[in-house]
């Protein structure tokens, strides 16, 4: 983020985005904002830091006050949405396992119910099965 923010290095990710014009609105509050990147080998505290956290299991952290973030700590929430029932490549094995319909293409409609085989649905998600894995979700 410090590189973003110094204008170095460009914030391509959506979720990076968000997090620098979040950075971003609270700068321009300031009169007057440095910052400096520290690489973590010149920075052993948060160094530390990082391989304690990394190493011990959930519940442990007794010398050190955390917080678990189970979501971004952005306060607006993202949601994509689309009207269209297209759905790419899953469009054929989902109206084939849902109501049996087929593509018009004989060698698409085989196809498709041969893929059919390896998925599930399940509550209006399509899963994936795995041999040895759990469902995936698609």
């Amino acid at each position: 983020m410090v590189e973003q923010l110094s204008g170095t290095y460009q914030a391509k990710d959506v979720l990076l985005q968000r997090y620098f014009h979040m950075a971003s609105q609270l700068i321009s509050s300031f009169d007057e904002f440095t910052i400096q990147h520290v690489p973590r080998e010149q920075n052993n505290r948060a160094d530390l830091l990082s391989k304690l956290a990394s190493t011990k299991c959930p519940g442990q952290h007794r010398t050190i006050i955390q917080e678990t973030l189970h979501s971004p700590s952005l306060e607006d929430k993202v949601v994509n949405t689309s009207d269209d029932e297209d759905q790419g490549w899953m469009t054929d094995i989902w109206r084939y396992l849902k109501a049996g319909v087929l593509p018009e293409d004989r060698d698409e409609a085989q196809k498709t119910r041969l893929r059919s085989a390896k998925f599930v649905i399940i509550g209006d998600e399509l899963f994936k099965r795995g041999i040895s894995t759990p469902l995936l979700k698609c």
